[in-house]
């Protein structure tokens, strides 16, 4: 599958529950199918999800015939790409405060870019107005500039705020998969930080 880096996932699911349960089974079906004929790197288990996600071996510009797989041996599964993979977001502006996100995402499909959703993007707690937007492309590479009117914007990687967990402070996952005993952001106590009887100040 496509991949930086990194090797990349695709993700199938089985409609079927009783598919993560099988597991010899389920070690042999993607190698006998499809799957197997591109190269398998690896296959990760999400049985909360009813998940596989399935890494390629190798570097693919066009993953469109495993996208369509629609059988598992026998299950029936639907098969994407992770959006990481199939959308990219960036930042553009300014534009004026009177600029809403739906006039803006209108300009962009007028632009050429049909599938891009643009959000304002607000600062601190008070949710500040800024004069930039985010800008969710429907591809997995960012144009280097967009042309609005008779206006060129240029197009700079959104990095947003890291994923982190509020019971054990980790960063990657939410507090409903955490697995860490809880951790207090304020007093690094072993409770929760709603449980802490210290106050910042």
């Amino acid at each position: 599958m496509p991949k930086r880096r990194h090797k990349e996932g695709n993700g199938y699911n089985p409609t079927n529950k009783s598919f993560l349960s099988k597991e010899i089974k389920l070690a042999k079906a993607p190698a006998a199918s499809t799957f197997g004929n591109w190269g398998i790197g690896k296959i990760i288990k999400n049985p909360g999800r009813n998940l596989l996600v399935v890494t390629m071996d190798r570097h693919y510009e066009d993953p469109s015939e495993l996208l369509n797989i629609t059988d598992i041996g026998p299950w029936k599964v639907k098969c994407w790409l992770p959006t990481s993979q199939s959308t990219s977001v960036g930042i553009i502006g300014p534009f004026g405060e009177d600029t809403s996100n739906k006039d803006l995402t209108e300009a962009l499909k007028v632009a050429g870019f049909k599938g891009a959703v643009a959000e304002r993007i607000f600062k601190g707690k008070e949710k500040i107005k800024t004069l930039m937007f985010k800008v969710i492309f429907d591809s997995n590479s960012l144009p280097p500039y967009i042309k609005i009117g008779y206006q060129q914007y240029r197009v700079k990687t959104y990095i947003g705020k890291p994923w982190q967990c509020y019971k054990g402070q980790k960063f990657g996952h939410s507090a409903a998969f955490c697995r860490s005993a809880p951790r207090c952001v304020v007093c690094s106590g072993p409770h929760t930080s709603n449980e802490c009887n210290k106050t910042t100040g």
